[in-house]
């Protein structure tokens, strides 16, 4: 909400500021969902991104098992 709508009761804002304003909040989860899914995609595709999360997890011991294995694995690669 605007600061305008901030200080309106709610019967005070006209049908046009809240259509405005819902299409807005369409637009804003819009966008954010694009963002989400394209760093989610270059997280994925991207060896070094995926080596940092499992740096992260395993110094909090919750890397175990094939995932372990699959981080050994990729730091010898990205030392070559």
């Amino acid at each position: 909400m605007s600061f305008a709508q901030n200080r309106k009761k709610d019967d005070e804002v006209s049908q046009f500021e809240k259509d405005d304003l819902e299409k807005l909040r369409k637009e804003l989860e819009s966008v954010e969902n694009n963002r989400k899914n394209l760093l989610e995609k270059f997280g994925s595709d991207n060896k070094v991104v995926k080596q940092l999360i499992d740096l992260a997890l395993l110094a909090n011991n919750m890397l175990r098992g094939e995932d372990l294995s699959t981080f050994v694995k990729r730091s010898v690669e990205l030392l070559k």
